[in-house]
């Protein structure tokens, strides 16, 4: 099931999705937080670029997700979303933010998206979803700082907090792939259509179990269930 900051951040595709933003005072909530960009004129990251999306990568990260737009003013009462702020040369802009992103959050939050919505004169706005992840707690490096996300935006995890994260026992997050290392046979190519009993032959596959959870995963079973083999008639 798609998750909550996904569907948002799917739902801004084009310059009069922001322009309903502002129409409509959106706030930001649990799930969405606006940021002006410093100097929009130039793409380069100022110190406040930094610390925005560095704790917006803890966070979301630490919560349930999120999505960060840079672009838009905020007012009071409740950071409703008033000024368009777009950003020049955004492609640049997005470039060195997620390029940042290895610097800006420890551990590293995987998964994370991002696009670009053109306004004009080559301005734009920055949209990053951010998912929930499974490698907590994260760690702004601007702040040095841990966050989570609440209705009333960022807050900073207590000791107690922290302590239950690092004593909870971390699970394995395992997936499975199966690869044909030899690329050059397929099953097309080993059937004679000419005969009654085509041979299918030997293609050899291996399979490899990737665990990028935070525990070691022990006595790991993989049972694979193939139909039997068949010859046609």
């Amino acid at each position: 099931m798609q998750n909550i900051a996904k569907k948002i951040f799917d739902s801004y595709n084009n310059f009069s999705d922001i322009q309903k933003l502002i129409k409509e005072k959106t706030s930001e909530n649990l799930y969405l937080e606006f940021k002006e960009k410093r100097n929009r004129s130039i793409p380069d990251l100022d110190k406040e670029d930094k610390f925005n999306f560095s704790d917006a990568l803890s966070q979301f990260a630490n919560s349930d997700g999120g999505v960060i737009i840079f672009g838009i003013r905020t007012s009071k009462p409740n950071d409703f979303a008033s000024d368009l702020k777009p950003i020049s040369m955004p492609d640049e802009f997005m470039k060195r933010l997620l390029d940042y992103q290895l610097y800006a959050v420890q551990p590293f939050v995987e998964n994370v998206e991002a696009k670009i919505i053109m306004d004009k004169d080559n301005t734009g706005y920055i949209l990053i979803c951010i998912p929930s992840s499974l490698k907590t707690p994260h760690r702004s490096m601007c702040s040095r700082e841990y966050y989570k996300r609440g209705q009333n935006g960022k807050y900073k995890l207590e000791h107690f907090d922290l302590e239950d994260i690092f004593g909870r026992r971390q699970k394995p997050l395992l997936s499975i792939e199966i690869k044909n290392l030899d690329g050059k046979k397929s099953f097309a190519d080993l059937i004679d259509d000419n005969s009654d009993r085509p041979f299918l032959g030997k293609i050899p596959y291996t399979i490899f179990i990737h665990n990028d959870g935070s525990n070691v995963a022990k006595n790991s079973i993989v049972i694979l269930t193939v139909p039997s083999e068949q010859f046609a008639k």
